[in-house]
């Protein structure tokens, strides 16, 4: 999920349009030049908001957008710091435009790549060597890096559509009041063939002893709707509000769909749909080998580990 979020965030700060173009930055235009330019737009805008707007869009989209933190302030404002300032202040503007400044000439003397496409550290990280037993933060580290950029571009789509349908939830409960999770589309054919992402508590057996659980998203298919005369595995006859989800890893299932509250949200049990259209319905995704750091238990379950959901009802 860190990464998945880390994309939402980069993918909205790239889009923010620049005070002055990444050509020209990392061209043959000057430092003195830039500033000139700098200064010319900030004196054409209107009001404090407009000039502390584009100021903080420019920097986040290098430091967020195109995976240069370390440009970053930090902290963009300050009520303590009084060469920081109160956001939309003069000094807070004068610290934003030099913090830019510092941006340009880190990125001309660095040669620093201004990506036209989203860019987070997760992609570029490397799997270390490990002797003995490793700690379960070296696991839970190394387990975020798993996904491909076409894996975590899906979910991303698939996050960004939960948070909405969850926001258009909050605003549209009865009496203005807002409901505390999002409710689940109809459970009927119109789902069929649609992919979906699936949130399960996976365990695996650490290799040398002991096990690691996290929340794991499952990306599959819905190939059946439920019936009133639907009957599952250890569950006897359900009826309505089921959905049977094939999974990219070959496992497959029934699970409840019906239920409020598991549409959306980042609990057990819960699932979303993956936008139409998206990339990962456009091509198919390649299986990937899982890190050295874990073995799967020999127990059968979802994937390469044993597949768990509690109960959050």
């Amino acid at each position: 999920m860190k990464q998945v979020k880390s994309f939402v965030a980069a993918r909205k700060a790239i889009a923010e349009t620049p005070i002055i173009d990444d050509a020209t930055v990392r061209g043959r235009t000057g430092l003195a030049a830039l500033e000139r330019r700098l200064d010319g737009y900030l004196g054409a805008c209107t009001t404090p908001a407009a000039k502390t707007r584009a100021l903080k869009g420019t920097i986040k989209r290098y430091s967020v957008g195109q995976g240069h933190a370390a440009l970053a302030p930090k902290s963009f404002t300050s009520t303590v710091d009084a060469s920081v300032g109160k956001e939309g202040s003069p000094e807070n503007i004068t610290f934003l435009r030099d913090t830019l400044v510092g941006c340009w000439r880190s990125i001309k003397s660095e040669r620093l790549e201004l990506s036209s496409e989203p860019v987070i550290p997760e992609f570029h990280g490397r799997v270390l060597s490990t002797l003995g037993t490793p700690a379960l933060w070296r696991i839970r580290a190394e387990s975020e890096s798993l996904g491909t950029e076409d894996e975590v571009r899906s979910e991303a789509d698939a996050y960004e559509a939960a948070a909405s349908a969850r926001r258009s939830s909050r605003s549209s409960g009865a009496g203005g009041s807002a409901r505390r999770s999002s409710e689940p589309p109809p459970i009927d054919a119109s789902l069929l063939r649609r992919r979906v992402l699936v949130l399960w508590n996976i365990t695996y057996t650490v290799r040398g002893g002991g096990n690691y659980t996290d929340l794991f998203s499952c990306p599959g298919i819905i190939t059946d709707i439920s019936g009133e005369d639907t009957e599952v595995e250890g569950h006897g006859k359900v009826g309505m509000g089921w959905i049977f989800v094939e999974y990219d890893d070959g496992e497959k299932g029934w699970i409840i769909a019906s239920r409020s509250g598991f549409f959306g949200t980042s609990r057990a049990g819960a699932w979303v749909l993956v936008p139409e259209g998206s990339e990962e319905e456009e091509q198919e995704e390649e299986e990937e080998e899982g890190p050295d750091v874990v073995d799967a238990p020999d127990t059968p379950g979802h994937g390469d580990g044993e597949l768990s959901e509690m109960d959050d009802e």
